[in-house]
């Protein structure tokens, strides 16, 4: 086997679907499907090729087209494995692993949605990813202006991101294919939505390019594997149909614990570019679920690829990683957060600012100050439109516009925060008062705004916000 890692960088926003709606907010992914890769090769490839090599390259599953996941400090993270909670209480401190142990005398919530990069001393960093929202509208070009009643919104991976994904070709592809499909995804490629339009431009490089010697299986000592899912997964049943709860996932002997599984699921409906027509709906258990295996007899190497649609990269697993360290009595987890990191944080780009001049460390600790001011007024625009978006519709009308333009007022007012909650959130402060306190009960309007505000630390939030929705009709 032969595995080659490649680095990518995202040149413009990428746009990658959750879905292939046309209508309505586009949300995107938090990683890139390895079938982005397999579309760039198979653009660029598949014509060249003859019957026997199409199906080698492209259907017969013998080269995995992996997902990229962020590169972080140098390493390819991994998705928040599903059994990890951590205690609501702030002044409560570390992970448990809900797979065995019992249950600790607090109160947990489940980790999601973050990625993760694990190191040898325990240590773990977290970084979400970094994600930009747009408004777009249609072009009529016979008009010359932007059709009426075509809206679109794009939420989409940040420009400047650093990813990583890899590609692994068993034993019965020549070098020759190997080498081909290597030169089709250097330099600067197109992924995901909007292509022709300011959306997708990544640049790929190599990372490494190594030969992979069988993983020699390991014989466990427990009678039991945690099986994660470092890639989406999807099974069929024995009638040829998409299953949620498989029989196994790859192993001869052991069965599944369902209790003791944390799974969660997702469901999509591929887009087949070359019918320009969707495919069936594709239904699957999502990466970073984890499977408690009792019984186990046989060896088992410490990676595999399981299910279905392997070739796209979905499949891979990872047989008790290190990350599942924990006591078992009670299954805190030996791991602890070491801290958040931005997406675009890798070792290569870090620079040590004793080395520079003065002039340059002044310059770069501007630059750096610019870059922090302009994340916080893009976080600032992003949550307001996409409170807009979500809840606009529930304060249309002429006394709505003047009540935002009221608290607008206030919260130009208020020195901070904690005064303008006051002036609106108090028992006695505006959105409590007469006719207003009556309008703002229905339909949970209070609750969503106050929602808002909590989440929020600067005022100007709260004065965009004001000013977005006063305009609302």
């Amino acid at each position: 086997m032969k595995r080659i890692v490649f680095n990518c960088e995202l040149l413009t926003d990428a746009v990658i679907s959750q879905n292939t709606a046309t209508e309505g907010s586009q949300r995107t992914l938090d990683f890139i499907p390895g079938n982005n890769f397999l579309g760039i090769v198979a653009g660029k490839m598949y014509s060249k090729l003859n019957g026997p090599e199409q199906y080698s390259v492209f259907h017969s599953g013998n080269i995995h087209f992996g997902d990229a996941h962020p590169l972080l400090k140098g390493k390819r993270s991994v998705r928040i494995p599903s059994s990890w909670f951590t205690p609501k209480d702030s002044k409560q401190e570390g992970i448990y692993i809900r797979n065995f142990g019992e249950s600790p005398d607090i109160q947990l919530e489940q980790m999601r949605n973050t990625f993760i990069v694990v190191n040898d001393d325990h240590s773990y960093y977290k970084a979400e990813i970094e994600k930009s929202f747009a408004i777009k509208s249609a072009y009529d070009s016979s008009k010359r202006k932007s059709e009426n009643a075509m809206m679109y919104g794009y939420q989409s991976l940040k420009r400047g991101g650093l990813w990583q994904f890899e590609i692994v070709f068993n034993d019965l592809v020549s070098d020759a294919l190997i080498n081909n499909v290597k030169q089709c995804l250097e330099g600067k490629v197109s992924i995901g939505r909007s292509k022709t339009a300011q959306y997708g431009s990544i640049n790929i490089t190599v990372h490494s390019d190594v030969e992979l010697v069988n993983p020699h299986p390991v014989k466990y000592q427990q009678s039991y594997v945690l099986i994660y899912a470092d890639a989406r997964l999807i099974f069929f049943d024995d009638f040829g149909q998409l299953t949620l709860r498989p029989k196994d996932v790859g192993l001869k002997t052991g069965r599944i614990n369902w209790e003791k599984s944390f799974i969660r699921t997702f469901q999509y409906a591929p887009w087949n570019g070359r019918r320009q027509a969707r495919d069936a709906d594709r239904c699957g258990i999502e990466k970073g679920s984890v499977f408690y295996v009792e019984n186990i007899e046989s060896e088992l190497p410490e990676i595999m690829y399981v299910g279905e649609y392997q070739n796209e990269g979905f499949g891979k697993v990872l047989i008790n990683p290190p990350f599942f360290q924990c006591d078992p009595v009670n299954g805190k987890s030996a791991y602890y957060c070491e801290g958040k990191l931005p997406v675009d944080v890798n070792a290569s780009r870090l620079m040590d600012n004793s080395t520079l001049p003065e002039t340059d460390s002044l310059l770069l600790a501007y630059l750096r100050n610019k870059k922090v001011n302009t994340s916080i007024h893009d976080s600032i625009y992003n949550n307001v439109n996409r409170f807009v978006t979500d809840f606009g519709g529930k304060f249309k009308g002429e006394s709505f516009a003047s009540q935002w333009g009221t608290i607008r007022s206030l919260a130009y007012e208020a020195k901070d925060m904690k005064t303008l909650r006051n002036m609106l959130f108090d028992e006695n402060g505006y959105l409590y008062r007469g006719v207003t306190a009556m309008q703002w009960e229905k339909a949970y309007r209070r609750d969503v705004f106050e929602h808002f505000f909590n989440q929020q630390s600067k005022i100007e939030a709260i004065i965009n916000l004001a000013t977005e929705m006063a305009k609302l009709k």
